[in-house]
């Protein structure tokens, strides 16, 4: 019975290490060393309130913005994930010739992969320079 309660110790013991003070650990660490990362790269608006975060895609359809790549989650954060579907799928077919049609795409200005296809993660925010300059 004295190895069963001190293996239930140390069991109890390693959690709490293992979940409790290196989580501590590695959250001060990179709230000492990059803050901003270590809060999720939150934006603010002007009077402070938070607006999104630099590392998840928006939906910008206006022309002043850059567009991000499509998502396959209507840039819903909290369904984050890729749509899984094979490049023979004739959803993922039809929904990359909508977006190409919107960009208004030719054979003389072709349009680059990332602004027709969604990333793995559905959120990514992040297009080459490639993609910005075909929109600006």
């Amino acid at each position: 019975m004295k190895s069963f309660v001190a293996g239930i110790r140390l069991v109890v013991l390693t959690i709490a290490i293992v979940v409790a003070a290196y989580t501590a650990v590695l959250l001060a660490v990179a709230g000492a060393i990059a803050p901003q990362a270590a809060q999720g790269s939150l934006l603010k608006n002007a009077e402070g309130i938070i607006v999104g975060s630099s590392l998840l895609a928006q939906k910008f359809t206006r022309p002043e913005y850059f567009w991000s790549r499509p998502s396959a989650v209507d840039y819903n954060a909290s369904a984050t994930g890729g749509s899984n579907k094979s490049p023979t799928s004739g959803d993922l077919t039809d929904r990359a010739a909508k977006t190409v049609a919107a960009y208004g795409a030719t054979r003389e200005k072709p349009l680059p992969a990332e602004l027709a296809a969604a990333s793995g993660g559905g959120m990514d925010p992040h297009i080459t320079e490639a993609g910005a300059l075909y929109q600006a």
